[in-house]
């Protein structure tokens, strides 16, 4: 039993399986109780033992198996389940007949199902509990069995708790005979033969409900297939495992008693169905079935008719969808670690793939449109109903994208528990509002979600309206909504069920616009003429649906937006680390419990130098360890090729400030061991006898020669501070391998020598090298026998570099002066060891970081290592320097050619993680350096163009609003911009226009702006009556089309100027130009953009 337990699947509950026997659950409590004894008496625990009502049961290092005697399990089973008397009792039987009676009931009153014909298949103990329990509610309930057998073995060999009369037994066969006209068909074991798409032609009921899936086949086409074939022919199915004793022990963990209430168990089953009503409600509803039949008279239109297709409903239904999905997942790569690894080319660790959970996807319209666009993401699709999870399975296959999407037929509210920690993000677009539970919504998304993924929610939510406004009542009513919760109450619910830097991006006005489109684009419709009889009626009532959300926007009903979040990253410490790490909103700090076993769901393992990390350790780690950061210099405690085996990094913490502090204590070591400092420790002064020859045979640092073997990051910044104090000093180097540092011998005066005359003819030997097997045992016997009388050795390297025994031969014969220990082998070193009685040698504790200021620095570097690492914020920073410096100059460049406008306008540019590079305000363009860039202008003018512009087009990646004399004339012309030259090329069809609602700081605006620039096609925007944007994938393209429009703008002022008639282009000849203008080779930007930049380092007196 014990060993079966190990291959069950992990969730967050304890979930037993449904065939658990009586004797089972014996076994498992004699054992634990054992278990725990023998532990008891191990540890010689003298106190009274505290009976306890729970048998504690926990999850181990491996993934899916249990722990006995685990404190930390969430919900432990009750005791009163599984005592003796319990298993007399059948107290576990009942408990699941009371949960699967809970159900039945809930659903025969939501059907009024009065007098309900109920079957029960399979004789076991919970069938002949549930039908004692249903007799009390009908008097039409029978059992059935396909093996006879079963019978005799629960009513005629021998006595029985259960009295059901014989009359209540009826044959397999007739048991699913058409005359039977079942309501409730109820599968109480899973020996009961599996349905299939064969076999239910021959089932006759109106529901069927199973106590577990075993009702279906496994495997998944299937049981898609049988889930189908039942809703064709409408039979509502219920397997979500009513009965199952996971959820039951769940039930009484909360209640905090120590007994086993039915009454418990009964409510668990009525919610369960509720839920599931719930989502059969959704799949069924008007509402949607509405909408599909809308949709396919709307594609049926842009296929049929012409006048539809000049109406712009394409653009209505297809792009504003795509627009949001787009948005979505622009959204989603910048929040996203493995995105942005996979797209880096300096990631040092490239995932295969990024996994993504759609919750709610529907016919999988948004997880296509994503495949689409990169062939690495992989998607599985969740949904309901099973009728578009098969359409989506279908139009996937169809599309060649079945490789990268997976779907599956059933709730996100309840994921399966395989998927724990295994999505780099969920995303729901228009679907989270049907959610059950909300919390348990975003619970189970955390719970599948990497630590550092993301959560991306759009849907509408409840307005600012009061409670019982009957307009509200009416659309959860319509909507089938049973938690209708305002945006405010989902940030909390997010945030209460585990999710980091949650908020809510406001976007009512936008979809309020799309609204009144695809409304204005209906009544065209309906206006031509072309619609009649039924399809006019549903454009009527579309019509009347739209009229109606449009309205209850306005009065503040809903609010549409997006919850966004962020998974933190689970780091665990082995043991108690030397100071507090400060709280941080993305890292969930812990000590290990489990005696040496890492939870699963671990991120980041955090050790020091004494926590040795073997193979096999490294090996047991959760698969969802991917960092190991170690408060150490060294990483010899650490097998690390184990750990590249397993794809799990290793960084060290603060390596900077440990440098630093060893380089300071290494060089207070060679100072005062030279002046013979380590000898004279307590030697008296001579007094009267002093003069100036007593004592003098110290060497000062000028006159000394320092060589190190080795030449790493501690050995180098000694060498800087020694040079720094002295010019003389003569330094020297030695490396094992042979290798050059040429830098350190350049920057330091260094020299390369051989190992033989480093050792001979050097003042101070200091090995620096990391143990490995060719450097232990280093420094022997013979080293110490090359050196000088007067050499000072010290080490501070691992103690093993150096061969113990060795060393202490040699200082007894007094081969050097004095050595300096900082590390030992062993280490630590016994109190008896002969080394501690020697006086030229001077042992410190391993000590030359022992500050509170470096240990404090070791945790709190904990969080950059993570983002360095897993949230790859090294690429991040170089793209944001890169950017930094190349966006000052495009605002230097604009100053330039006069383009500036004092210290108003501003020039943007987006980086991967969702944020962008913007000026501060109140400076000149020619005083705007990479330093002074902001990620937030304080202009709310500024904020609230860019932002809308980023916010609706994903490829735009730069945006560049001036004011120039030209471009502001042209935008208060009736004609407004007139493509007549050359340079106005890339602005043919591609120029949107916005009217002029005075200073841009009214967040109502941002919708409008939208939605003029919401085509792709659109590179430049004019903003009537004030100035003009452009845009572009990169910084040059942006601010070349700006430098082109203002051209373009001016010779169209000039021509106009003259009074003469105006020769314009031909259509022809413009199109033509307009493809010309994107090439390659003569794209805004391509060729000028360098040349611009290279400029600067001419005509600037800016110092970059």
């Amino acid at each position: 039993m014990l060993k079966e337990f190990e291959n069950f699947t992990k969730t967050n509950i304890l979930c037993l399986p449904t065939n658990l026997t009586a004797e089972d659950l014996i076994h498992l409590y004699k054992t634990n109780e054992s278990i725990k004894k023998a532990k008891s008496d191990k540890e010689e625990k003298k106190t009274e033992k505290v009976e306890q009502e729970f048998i504690p049961l926990g999850v181990t290092k491996k993934k899916g198996s249990f722990a006995l005697l685990s404190e930390n399990f969430e919900y432990p089973i009750p005791k009163a389940l599984i005592t003796k008397d319990a298993i007399k009792e059948n107290m576990a039987a009942k408990s699941a007949a009371h949960s699967s009676f809970g159900s039945i009931v809930t659903l025969t009153k939501a059907k009024q199902w009065n007098n309900s014909r109920i079957v029960l298949l399979g004789i076991t103990a919970l069938s002949c509990e549930l039908y004692q329990l249903l007799t009390r509610e009908t008097d039409t309930v029978f059992l059935s069995d396909p093996d006879p057998s079963r019978y005799d073995t629960y009513f005629k060999n021998g006595p029985t708790p259960y009295k059901i009369p014989p009359r209540a037994f009826i044959p397999w066969d007739k048991s699913r005979a058409d005359e039977n006209n079942w309501d409730i068909m109820v599968f109480c074991s899973p020996a009961c033969p599996t349905l299939d798409v064969t076999s239910i032609p021959s089932i006759w009921c109106k529901a069927i409900i199973s106590v577990s899936d075993s009702f279906l086949p496994d495997e998944w086409e299937k049981r898609e297939e049988a889930l189908l074939a039942l809703g064709r022919r409408d039979v509502f199915e219920v397997a979500d495992g009513m009965s199952d004793l996971g959820e039951i022990a769940k039930v009484y963990s909360l209640s905090g008693g120590s007994t086993v209430s039915f009454n418990d168990a009964f409510e668990l089953g009525c919610q369960v169905m509720q839920k599931k009503l719930h989502l059969h409600g959704i799949v069924t509803s008007d509402d949607v079935t509405a909408k599909r039949k809308f949709h396919d008279l709307m594609l049926h239109a842009l296929e049929k008719d012409e006048n539809a297709r000049l109406f712009g409903l394409g653009t209505v239904m297809h792009q504003s969808s795509d627009r949001m999905t787009d948005w979505l997942w622009g959204r989603a790569r910048g929040m996203c670690p493995s995105y942005r690894a996979l797209s880096s080319q300096s990631a040092t660790v490239k995932p295969d793939q990024v996994r993504y959970l759609d919750m709610g996807a529907g016919n999988g319209a948004a997880a296509r449109w994503i495949c689409k666009q990169d062939k690495k993401i992989h998607i599985t699709c969740i949904d309901v109903c099973p009728k578009q999870s098969g359409e989506n399975r279908n139009l996937s296959d169809e599309e060649g994208l079945g490789s990268q999407i997976d779907v599956v037929q059933g709730s996100y509210e309840r994921l399966n528990s395989d998927y724990s920690n295994w999505f780099d993000g969920c995303m729901s677009q228009d679907a989270f509002i049907h959610a059950f539970d909300k919390h348990n919504a975003f619970s189970e998304a955390f719970r599948v979600t990497k630590g550092g993924g993301w959560l991306l929610i759009s849907d509408l939510m409840r307005g600012d309206g009061k409670d019982g406004n009957e307009e509200m009542d009416a659309f959860v009513r319509a909507h089938n909504i049973t938690d209708w919760d305002t945006p405010k109450e989902c940030v909390q619910m997010a945030t209460d069920a585990g999710w980091s830097e949650v908020k809510f991006i406001d976007c009512t006005a936008e979809i309020k616009v799309s609204l009144q489109g695809l409304l204005k684009k209906i009544k065209a419709m309906m206006e031509s003429g072309k619609y009649d009889g039924r399809n006019l009626q549903l454009l009527k009532t579309h019509r009347t649906r739209l009229s109606n959300r449009i309205g209850l926007a306005d009065r503040g009903v809903f609010k549409w937006g997006i919850i966004s979040g962020r998974k933190p990253y689970d780091v665990v410490f082995m043991s108690e680390p030397p100071v507090p790490p400060e709280p941080r909103e993305m890292i969930n700090y812990s000590v290990n419990s489990l005696d040496g076993n890492l939870k699963f769901g671990t991120d980041v393992l955090v050790v020091n130098i004494k926590e040795k990390l073997s193979r096999e350790k490294i090996t047991a780690l959760p698969s969802t360890t991917r960092l190991i950061v170690t408060l150490s210099a060294g990483l010899d405690h650490i097998c690390v090729e184990a750990a590249e085996e397993r794809g799990i990094r290793i960084r060290r913490a603060a390596r900077d400030v440990i440098v630093k502090s060893v380089a300071d204590y290494l060089l207070s070591n060679v100072i005062f061991g030279l002046r013979n400092g380590f000898q004279n420790v307590g030697v008296p002064f001579p007094g009267a006898s002093w003069n100036l020859t007593w004592n003098s045979d110290g060497v000062d640092l000028d006159c000394s020669k320092v060589g190190f073997i080795g030449m790493g990051a501690i050995a180098a910044e000694t060498a800087r501070r020694i040079r720094a104090l002295s010019k003389t000093c003569e330094l020297v180097y030695h490396i094992p391998n042979g290798i050059r540092c040429r830098f350190e011998e350049g920057t330091f005066r260094m020299h390369h020598i051989g190992i033989a005359d480093l050792l001979s003819t050097c003042d101070v030997i200091i090995p620096m090298v990391p143990l490995t097997e060719a450097t232990s045992g280093l420094i022997n016997y013979s080293s110490f026998s090359m050196m000088k009388e007067t050499a000072i050795f010290i080490n501070m390297a691992r103690g093993k570099v150096v061969d113990t025994a060795g060393m202490l031969r040699a200082l007894n014969e007094e081969l050097v002066r004095h050595a300096i220990l900082d590390t030992t082998d062993p280490e630590p070193l016994p109190k008896d060891h002969p080394l501690w009685s020697l006086k030229n040698c001077t042992i410190t504790p391993h000590f030359a970081t022992n500050t509170t200021h470096v240990r404090k620095e070791l945790v709190e570097d904990i969080p950059n290592q993570v983002e360095d690492t897993l949230e790859e914020r090294g690429i991040l920073r170089l793209e944001e320097q890169r950017m930094r410096l190349e966006l000052s100059d495009a605002y230097r460049i604009t100053r330039e050619f006069g383009m500036d406008e004092l210290v108003w306008n501003h020039i943007s540019v987006l980086l991967s993680d969702g944020t962008y590079l913007i000026t501060p305000g109140s400076r000149m363009f020619d005083d705007i350096g990479p330093g002074d860039l902001v990620k937030s202008s304080g202009n709310v003018t500024a904020d609230i163009i860019h932002d809308a512009v980023y916010k609706t087009r994903c490829d735009i990646k730069a945006i560049v609003h001036l004011h120039t004399p030209a471009t502001v004339a042209v935008s208060c012309l009736e004609m407004g911009f007139v493509p007549l030259a050359q340079e106005a090329a890339p602005f043919v069809g591609r120029v949107g226009s916005h009217p002029w609602h005075g200073v841009s700081n009214d967040r109502e605006e941002q919708a409008l702006i939208g939605e003029a620039i919401k085509d792709p096609k659109i590179n430049t925007l004019i903003m009537e009556n004030h100035g003009f944007c452009t845009f572009g994938r990169t910084l040059g393209e942006a601010w070349v089309l700006a430098y082109y429009f203002d051209k373009a703008c001016q010779t169209q002022l000039n021509c106009l100027q003259t009074g003469q008639k105006i020769k314009h282009p031909s259509e022809k000849v413009l199109a033509h130009a307009a493809e010309q203008s994107v090439l390659p080779e003569f794209l805004p930007g391509a060729c000028e953009w360098d040349a611009l930049r290279k400029m600067l380092t001419r005509t600037s007196r800016f110092k970059r």
